[in-house]
Parts: C-alpha cells; structure tokens; sequence
C-alpha cells in the first residue's frame, strides 16, 4: 500500500488540490480495493514532512515544494529539485516560436528585456528583467524573448504519452489551444518522465510551448481524473528520487 503524506497547516490543508487527490484515493479503493493484484492507497495528513512508523519507499509527499523539499533533504538527501523548464527535444522553433537559450554571458543585447527563469531551483527566478542585470544573477538560467501577445494559458496533463486533461489557467478559457500541436509535442518528447504536466499558450502566432513540469507539487486548475491522479502523483514521486 502507497501512503500519501499530504501537507497540512493547523489541520488545514495547504491546497484544494490536495482535497482533490483525498477524493481520488477514495474513489480509487472504492473502485479496486476487493482486487487482491492491485495496489490500494492511504494517506495521512501532517504539517511536518515525517514518516512515523510507515516503510520509507512507500511514503509520497504530498504539498509545496518546500515541503516536498524538506523530505527529500531529510530523508533521500537531495538538496532541491530541478526544474525541466523546455525539455531538449522540443527545443525547436515550431514550438518555441521564440529564441529561448541558456544565458552564457557572451550575448549582446543591449537593453532588451527578457524573461528569465532558474534551471537550478522549481520557484527559482522566474521575471522578466533588463538584460544587463542578469550578469548579477548566480544561478545558472535560460532567457528567452518576451511574449507580449499571450491571449490565453492552458496546462495540459500527461500520462504515459497520452494527453489526458487539459486547464485553463489564465487568460480567454474561451480561446482554445491548437491540440494537435500539443501532440506533436507529446510524441516528439520521448525521454519524458511516466507523467508531467505541459503548459502552453495561445499568442497571435498559435499555440507555443512554454514549460514542461514533473507531476510534483503542479497546480492541478481543475484537473480531478480520479483514476490517474493517484498513479500520477506516484509516478512523479518515483522520477524525482530515481
């Protein structure tokens, strides 16, 4: 049996997304746990990232990052969790739609505003700022021209290949992403963990890639799948610690 330790404040959950996986859980055991071949869930809510009495390779962390982050130091010593930001395989033109490149130090570009994000740190630097100041930055980061034109965002949610849910997140939900893109996308990214999350946005060019996510610790917008949620949740657990 996997245990989901789900984070909690006061006896408060952290995130209504979380109350979204308890009624997984339950629905999943309502549905499989007469079935002696397969595995059943639990979960156990706390405001401190601890496994008590439960066997270490069957707890998942459930909340922030920075709770997620805790029990990784404390008990799988891993100091933070790296982002995949824009996976190398879809690091192509027909996706991006824009020029997006690790920062080096050598690029002139004057005063031009561009958007930077951490490739060190999930919740890293993540704005848009003047070129010349981010030779003051210490981290290692990408830069990437600035969509000015975004008219809606949408998180797309995968599991084994296969596009299973996709969100508004902000912006017009009335104007809808171009989909099959979106499966170009997911068939081109081969060396993809078991389930992740994909966000695009529609601009005036179409539909673009803007990150990818390892299902740890993602806002879920409305996604309830009570059939993959909890196998999901496992699965982006298991590709962090291995």
């Amino acid at each position: 049996m996997k245990l989901f330790l789900i984070q909690s404040t006061s006896n408060n959950l952290v995130s209504i997304d979380s109350l979204a996986l308890i009624d997984a859980i339950g629905y999943y055991n309502f549905l499989y746990g007469h079935r002696k071949e397969i595995e059943t869930y639990d979960y156990y809510i706390s405001e401190t990232p601890d496994i008590k009495k439960y066997h270490l390779p069957d707890v998942i962390p459930v909340g922030t990052i920075a709770f997620v982050q805790e029990f990784l130091k404390k008990y799988y010593n891993i100091p933070s969790i790296r982002p995949i930001n824009i996976p190398e395989e879809l690091h192509k033109h027909e996706f991006l739609k824009r020029n997006v490149n690790v920062y080096t130090g050598t690029e002139d570009l004057g005063y031009t505003e561009v958007f930077v994000k951490s490739m060190d740190r999930l919740k890293g630097i993540c704005d848009v700022m003047p070129y010349e100041a981010i030779e003051r930055i210490k981290e290692p980061v990408t830069i990437s021209d600035v969509l000015t034109d975004i008219k809606s965002e949408w998180r797309g949610f995968v599991h084994n290949k296969k596009l299973v849910g996709l969100n508004n997140y902000l912006g017009d939900f009335t104007i809808f992403p171009d989909v099959s893109i979106i499966n170009k996308m997911i068939a081109e990214y081969k060396n993809s963990p078991p389930s992740y999350t994909i966000d695009v946005a529609v601009c005036e060019h179409g539909t673009v890639l803007l990150e990818v996510h390892n299902f740890v610790s993602c806002g879920l917008y409305g996604f309830n799948e009570h059939k993959l949620l909890p196998l999901m949740t496992i699965n982006g657990w298991k590709y962090l610690i291995r």
